[in-house]
């Protein structure tokens, strides 16, 4: 992994298209990070390049998995029942995307595109009063509004007169983001495969980049998974309270939404870090799916967003691409 000392924005950008022109000339495969987009930098880019790339962006599959997984529906996930004075039986997020940002930073025949997406959305808790209750009596509502941000990286091949065909999309990163607090968020991501028995953690799902430039191996290689694979699924999530919070993980739906799973994790140690506190929550589940790309949503959740009607929605959320086949 390239993490030398460079002070200027320009040098990173060139060490790093260096690379991608390396690997585009020698198959190589490669893990360099790309660099915090903080500048939108467009004056090397046309207009036609630009909606290229955009297009590109919005058309990939990797990229197009996310939203059927984020919003969800009132039968992908039960809460069992618990004494606290509301009770949850069921929660599910219903969002509406309201606004894309696109930023590009051009170097040489590179351009990473910084895509954010800003959402606004409704928590749904259907919860009882009463202890008693074997069902729910009521429905909680929390309006939030959320923002996410995955990257991408292109290559320049040609200089045709029809730009679609002048790039070439080389990576992914993972999605990232949330509800606008910071106290309360993933640190880390562990994916441990039965199958061929490896282990991929994650702590920096922005630069953690997803190949797809199918000629050229560049960042990695998207999860694969044959149908009822095994995989555990451990997920480290910083806290400011000692009440155990909610990890659920939503996957398998298509561009339609259809076929959508969600489960949630179990907590399975919790210890002191500075003010707050450091969880893990650990999930071993099969793959069911069709084939082709998917994503699955990891949501974290404060405690007091699910039992306490006043609270506001903290949350935390990863999309992690994978592929069926």
């Amino acid at each position: 992994m390239y993490k030398g000392k460079i002070t200027d924005f320009s040098k990173t950008l060139l060490a790093c298209c260096a690379v991608a022109i390396s690997v585009f000339m020698f198959g190589c495969k490669n893990t360099v990070n790309a660099p915090t987009l903080g500048t939108n930098n467009q004056s090397n880019l046309s207009a036609a390049d630009q909606q290229a790339l955009t297009q590109m962006a919005n058309q990939d599959s990797v990229v197009a998995s996310f939203d059927p997984n984020y919003n969800e529906s009132q039968t992908d996930n039960f809460l069992g029942k618990t004494n606290n004075a509301i009770t949850p039986y069921f929660i599910w997020q219903h969002v509406i995307l309201t606004n894309k940002t696109y930023d590009f930073t051009t170097v040489g025949d590179s351009a990473y595109l910084k895509l954010t997406k800003e959402y606004q959305g409704v928590l749904n808790i259907a919860a009882s009063n009463q202890d008693t209750l074997t069902r729910p009596d009521t429905i909680i509502t929390k309006n939030f509004t959320s923002t996410l941000v995955t990257q991408l990286l292109f290559l320049r091949v040609d200089s045709t007169s029809n730009p679609m065909f002048n790039w070439k999309l080389l990576g992914v990163s993972l999605v990232s983001g949330g509800t606008p607090y910071t106290d309360f968020k993933i640190n880390s991501v562990t994916l441990t495969f039965a199958r061929n028995d490896s282990t991929i953690k994650i702590t920096d799902p922005t630069n953690f980049f997803i190949n797809r430039g199918y000629r050229w191996r560049w960042g990695h290689s998207c999860p694969e998974f044959h149908l009822d694979d095994t995989v555990t699924v451990s997920v480290e999530v910083q806290s400011p309270n000692t009440d155990t919070d909610f990890v659920t993980l939503t996957y398998g739906a298509n561009f339609f939404g259809m076929h959508r799973n969600k489960v949630m994790l179990d907590l399975v140690s919790q210890k002191q870090s500075g003010t707050g506190y450091v969880e893990v929550f650990k999930k071993t589940f099969n793959v069911r799916n069709y084939y082709g790309y998917f994503s699955a949503v990891l949501n974290a959740f404060t405690r007091q967003t699910i039992y306490d009607d006043s609270a506001p929605v903290k949350s935390n959320t990863w999309g992690l691409p994978y592929k069926v086949r």
